[in-house]
């Protein structure tokens, strides 16, 4: 099986979460995961196809600002099957957040642990 293309996206200015290192890990146990911090990366290139699938993006929005600016730049990730994690559980969060048109929103009141089970299955990961 050919390793998937996974890109993990938290804004510069953002603290780590806690249990974000885990997560990361837990990923590249399967695959490079590539850290990104700039909202810059994804205007400057497409991320690239894998073996012919569009990449995995786990987008993290620890603030309605950052959410903000991911729906400014959604048009940057038309291509990409997008995880995306959410400050908050709010009716206006969870509305602006669907305008990304993720293939799974999380919260990160719920840790990382969910959003790392959902990126193994989107990548056929299986645990055996």
């Amino acid at each position: 099986m050919h390793p998937e293309k996974i890109i993990i996206f938290l804004p510069e200015e953002a603290a780590l979460p806690e249990g974000f290192q885990n997560m990361v890990d837990s990923l590249n146990v399967f695959t490079d995961a590539e850290m990104v911090r700039s909202f810059s990366y994804f205007g400057k290139q497409s991320p690239p196809l894998t073996n012919g699938s569009r990449p995995i993006v786990v987008a993290i929005a620890p603030t309605r600002a950052d959410l903000e600016r991911l729906v400014e730049s959604r048009h940057l990730l038309e291509d990409v099957r997008l995880v995306l994690l959410l400050a908050d559980t709010e009716e206006e969060t969870v509305s602006r957040g669907h305008l990304m048109r993720p293939r799974f929103i999380g919260y990160l009141s719920n840790g990382f642990g969910e959003i790392t089970e959902v990126v193994q299955k989107m990548a056929g990961w299986s645990k055996k």
